[in-house]
């Protein structure tokens, strides 16, 4: 059995390839894998709504997330198991 339903893996590999080439662009964009985190972190990896504790995690949330970015290329190779190859992407398009 998967861990991560086909649909799931597929979003996932999609986004963090995604932040993951944004983060190589880094000493154009500003936006390195801390940054990226920063701003995806509470979204990825929210609490229960009313949770006031969840704050207390933002900051192992944001270093989670840095990972992922920053070891995309390894993810990627245990994740992707027979998904269809994605979409060719042009280095700047998303800028």
């Amino acid at each position: 059995s998967e861990i991560l339903p086909e649909p799931n893996r597929s979003t996932y590999l999609y986004l963090f390839k995604l932040l993951h080439e944004v983060s190589e662009m880094s000493n154009v964009n500003k936006m390195m894998p801390s940054n990226l985190a920063i701003v995806w972190a509470p979204n990825l990896l929210r609490g229960k709504k009313g949770n006031r504790s969840a704050l207390k995690n933002v900051d192992d949330e944001i270093l989670c997330v840095t990972q992922q970015i920053e070891c995309f290329s390894l993810i990627e190779q245990f994740v992707s198991n027979d998904l269809p190859p994605a979409p060719p992407s042009q280095p700047g398009t998303f800028l």
